[in-house]
């Protein structure tokens, strides 16, 4: 039975001519799917992606309706995790100004969904490559990762010139050599993405379909690349620290007024150092000697 649901876009991509895939926080369940045309897979056959510049035109941060068929993805994993059969997907305003969520709002939203490791989605026995994933293998095929992105350049390949970046993780990993597939990042002009180097956010990673779709056929030589497929820089009015674990701890039993047993049991540490230096730094709050 087909249900109208409704969300926002956090990461869109053109994967071909005037064809769109996006990422969208799902409002009734919170977490990422990926809305994909009707018959999506079957046999082995698309469409895989949506035509038409309406959605082309779809803004990060635009809220979006789309008709869930109630069915089960017919394509192969990774993606069969979050790809979700729909018969349409809309904007639901009309204007770009009053579809765009307020960056704030978003980063937060999304952030709940973000690890400190991309291991803790796609282990190591999950990976073909450093930069590749095998294919058929159930893990999500979206990871939210906090990070930066360190480098941003053009790389020559067999296909001519594609745009690259290098990643810089939380947890202290990096990623090289990432292709770029983000369609905001890649409309930008080399100005812009100096403008975006080294700032902490939240890096949003995907994986091509396998290269062979037909469910029915598998290949030696087929790989799902990772790829950038979104970026939410941390917002000015919400700067935090990206702390390891033990670290921030310290600071929380240091204090004179330290954390909760809640809030040291939390697994978003950003959030709780942020409300923990709102609390004592603007209460200028001293810190105990060691």
């Amino acid at each position: 039975m087909t249900q109208w649901r409704t969300g926002v876009v956090v990461a869109k991509t053109h994967p071909g001519t005037n064809v769109t895939c996006v990422a969208v926080l799902d409002d009734s369940s919170g977490q990422l799917v990926r809305p994909v045309p009707e018959g999506c897979g079957r046999n082995g056959q698309g469409p895989f992606f949506w035509p038409g510049s309406h959605v082309a035109n779809l803004p990060v941060g635009g809220r979006v309706t789309y008709s869930a068929t109630g069915q089960a993805a017919e394509t192969r994993y990774p993606h069969k995790c979050e790809d979700l059969p729909c018969m349409e997907l809309k904007s639901i305003s009309h204007t770009q100004d009053d579809q765009s969520q307020d960056v704030t709002e978003l980063y937060r939203s999304v952030q709940v969904l973000a690890h400190d490791s991309i291991l803790n989605v796609w282990p190591k026995s999950t990976w073909s490559s450093p930069r590749q994933l095998h294919p058929d293998v159930e893990v999500p095929s979206f990871v939210v990762v906090f990070g930066s992105i360190s480098a941003l350049y053009l790389h020559q390949g067999m296909r001519g010139e594609s745009l690259r970046a290098d990643l810089d993780l939380c947890n202290g990993g990096s990623t090289k050599n990432v292709s770029v597939t983000s369609a905001s990042l890649r409309e930008q002009n080399q100005h812009s993405h100096q403008d975006l180097l080294n700032q902490y956010g939240l890096i949003i990673l995907g994986v091509a379909r396998p290269q062979d779709f037909h469910r029915s056929t598998r290949s030696d030589n087929e790989q799902c690349a990772v790829l950038l497929i979104g970026w939410l820089p941390q917002p000015s009015a919400a700067q935090v620290w990206c702390v390891p674990k033990d670290i921030l701890t310290s600071i929380f039993l240091l204090s004179d007024r330290p954390a909760s047993p809640d809030a040291l049991a939390s697994s978003n540490y950003e959030t709780v150092l942020l409300d923990f230096l709102r609390n004592n730094l603007d209460e200028r709050t001293p810190f105990r000697s060691l």
